[in-house]
């Protein structure tokens, strides 16, 4: 179940790889300003990192959309890529651009378990198809609290 509607803090377009380490930045710094923990501030930091990764490595390029909503970090991670056919296999560890990684074998573009992460790291989780293509992936994590 998705939490009230943020207010957006901010939007990073995410085309190149490095946009990814400019939008986990801007997570830590948003999550510190809120008086976050340092754990609770780094956890949504590599979340963002992940999704921002992802829509550059796989979505076509997109945008991060950072957040907040009472007691709340929130991103949206907006993409142009096809979306992800088969979701719970993608949530699973090892699994990356639609297959399962081969264990043993060197990756050449990720190791298959940046959703697995951010499912991991944050307190909720929730992904969608587009209306005209790509995915929507809203994530959010508690300042504060019990996980």
């Amino acid at each position: 179940m998705q939490p009230p509607p943020p207010s957006v803090v901010s939007t990073i377009s995410i085309e190149h790889v490095t946009d990814a380490v400019v939008a986990a930045s801007g997570a830590l710094r948003q999550a510190l300003a809120q008086r976050a923990s340092t754990a609770v501030a780094h956890a949504f930091a590599i979340a963002v990192r992940e999704l921002a990764t992802n829509i550059q490595r796989h979505g076509g390029g997109g945008e991060v959309q950072l957040g907040m909503a009472p007691g709340l970090l929130w991103v949206r991670a907006l993409d142009r890529g096809p979306g992800i056919a088969d979701v719970e296999s993608a949530l699973r560890d090892h699994w990356s651009a639609g297959r399962p990684r081969p264990l043993g074998v060197a990756p050449t573009d990720g190791l298959g378990c940046g959703l697995g992460a951010v499912r991991r790291l944050m307190d909720g989780l929730e992904l969608h198809a587009r209306d005209g293509g790509g995915l929507e992936v809203t994530a959010w994590k508690r300042i504060v609290g019990p996980r």
